[in-house]
């Protein structure tokens, strides 16, 4: 009987460490972490959290599979044949279709050799990436090589480039160079044409506008220019010229030795405002909202510098100050003027073409392309950069990327820099001249600059409605 208990109660404690020993692994997964996300898990970069898998997180690299073809089928299977007459490149494949499906893009980029320091960015227009595909393994791509009056005598490489697989399928596999075009081989040169689009532009912002419109349309012009000039009119009901505009003219930012955007007020006044008429014209990736809102822009500027003269063209050969639409990529980039990371546009003070030029990112979407176009403009116009939060020259933290226009400050400087009451002295004004002419108080100006953040403030409701033109809204 005795034997007996003792077995069962070795049983009963055999079961029991069972389930004792079940519960507390049981409570230990219970007391860990639970992942909710199964195999995916929350990671954390530059403040803003990520669901990404777990195995993006290891330590340990992965090793890009090789989707490229053997690199001996390049030559011995892809041919081409450049006609410099027509400007037509063909490409023909020789080898086995299975070789091809290694292959994720075929393209041919143009690359143009420029070295020159000072350019007018034209040559931007001959670079170009065209992709092409194989129709009963052959392809004609058409070559378009540009040049203007302010190009020199540069080369254009024909580079053949072809990408395989890999991370994002766009794994480069192979790059040759397959013709160089000159002047010495090449006549087919084209003349670039500005972008352009009926019922964008009045007639009377363009130069030399068409006539093909039947006879009515000397009237309708005649019109359309009794309606523009109202706009110069409306300066006389704009604020008198202010102190404040004239301290922030003598203001830029500080460039070097700064470490940080810093203000930097010169003690004289040396500015040059544009006297000659300005003509515009957009090239490359341009698009209808950059001409919508450079059309609104004149209008408010008809009010504001009533002096100015700004037309658009499309003949290269009349454009005095040509602004370039290109995408930065990383190889544009280094190609041409390090703009990838580092900036959306920028200003080129130049005397060929005559008031300089204006590279804009094409990548940008609509705001920011807008932004940075009055930007730019504003340099070409005489603006230097500033701090204050609410204007369009600012390098502010606070600086809104969302207003693309002229706000009340620099439209405040804009009226200082082109009223009609200034003499044209070769373009340059002095502090002396504005408080002669405007009877400023010369000791208010030196205070606003020695407090030069104060004159960010002056916002005169008579401007609000060029902030409404600009910005394509009923006033």
């Amino acid at each position: 009987m005795v034997k007996r208990n003792i077995v069962l109660l070795l049983v009963w404690n055999v079961i029991w460490s069972g389930f004792a020993v079940d519960q507390v692994l049981i409570t230990i997964q219970n007391l860990q972490h639970q992942n909710i996300y199964g195999d995916k898990v929350i990671i954390e970069r530059n403040g803003t959290k990520f669901l990404v898998d777990k195995d993006r997180i290891k330590n340990e690299s992965k090793v890009p599979t090789e989707y490229c073809p053997n690199e001996n089928i390049w030559g011995a299977y892809f041919n081409h044949e450049f006609d410099f007459e027509t400007s037509q490149l063909t490409i023909s494949y020789t080898g086995a279709p299975t070789l091809l499906n290694k292959i994720n893009r075929l393209s041919i980029k143009q690359n143009p050799i420029n070295y020159a320091i000072d350019r007018s960015g034209f040559d931007y227009l001959n670079y170009k990436i065209i992709n092409f595909e194989l129709v009963d393994n052959k392809a004609v791509v058409p070559i378009k090589i540009s040049k203007t009056k302010y190009d020199g005598n540069y080369p254009v490489e024909l580079i053949f480039e072809a990408y395989g697989g890999g991370y994002g399928k766009n794994m480069l596999c192979h790059e040759s160079k397959f013709t160089s075009i000159h002047k010495n081989n090449y006549t087919a040169y084209i003349e670039p044409q500005a972008y352009f689009v009926e019922g964008i532009f009045s007639d009377v912002d363009i130069k030399y506008p068409s006539v093909k419109r039947g006879l009515n349309f000397e009237m309708e012009y005649i019109n359309e220019f009794t309606t523009k000039r109202k706009f110069n009119q409306l300066n006389a009901e704009l604020p008198s010229i202010h102190e404040s505009s004239i301290a922030l003219l003598h203001a830029d930012l500080c460039d070097w030795p700064c470490d940080d955007y810093e203000w930097e007020v010169n003690k004289g006044l040396s500015l040059k405002r544009v006297t000659e008429e300005i003509v515009v014209g957009f090239f490359g990736d341009v698009e209808d909202s950059d001409l919508r809102h450079f059309e609104r822009m004149l209008d408010a500027l008809r009010v504001v510098a009533p002096t100015l003269k700004i037309k658009y063209s499309t003949d290269v050969n009349q454009v005095t100050l040509p602004v370039h639409y290109s995408r930065c990529t990383k190889d544009f980039s280094d190609k041409f003027n390090d703009c990838y990371d580092s900036m959306w546009g920028f200003f080129m003070r130049y005397s060929d073409p005559l008031h300089g030029w204006i590279w804009i990112d094409s990548d940008l979407t609509d705001v920011y392309r807008q932004t940075t176009l009055t930007h730019e403009i504003g340099h070409a116009l005489g603006l230097n950069h500033n701090l204050c939060h609410d204007s369009v020259m600012s390098y502010s933290d606070l600086k809104s990327p969302y207003d693309n226009y002229f706000s009340y400050v620099d439209l405040m400087m804009l009226q200082a820099v082109y009223d009609p009451k200034i003499e044209d002295k070769k373009g340059m004004i002095t502090t002396e001249e504005y408080v002669t002419k405007f009877d400023l108080d010369h000791e208010k100006i030196e205070e606003y600059k020695e407090d030069i953040k104060s004159t960010c403030y002056k916002n005169p409701s008579e401007y609000e409605f060029l902030i409404d033109i600009q910005i394509g809204k009923e006033w």
